[in-house]
């Protein structure tokens, strides 16, 4: 199998490389996101610790390979940041299950 990318390595830029972590990090979630179902308020941790895993790899590679280890202000921050309190939103704070009525009906 080939990979996505069929450039040579000498062409592979550090822009290149940070936006595949990137969008890797997103195809991460999303899959996630499709395997579990949101109003279980169980399988909404996997889908929040997938945002927060991303928020990591996205802050770790603008950090790493865009700022070469000197804090720079990037839009990919604020992203991470957002992703992460999504991802804590997901799990920590989910909606409360409605539990259907067993036939009674209140008068």
């Amino acid at each position: 199998m080939k990979p996505f990318f069929d450039i040579p390595a000498a062409s592979m830029t550090v822009e290149l490389e940070a936006m595949i972590k990137f969008c890797g990090g997103f195809m991460v979630i999303l899959g996630c996101m499709l395997f579990t179902v949101r109003w279980n308020t169980i399988n909404g941790k996997m889908s929040g610790l997938a945002l927060i895993l991303a928020a990591a790899n996205s802050a770790h590679t603008a950090f790493k390979l865009l700022d070469k280890e000197v804090f720079v202000p990037r839009p990919f921050y604020i992203y991470s940041a957002v992703m992460a309190l999504t991802g804590l939103k997901l799990m920590f704070f989910a909606n409360p299950i409605i539990k259907a009525e067993t036939g009674k009906k209140a008068k």
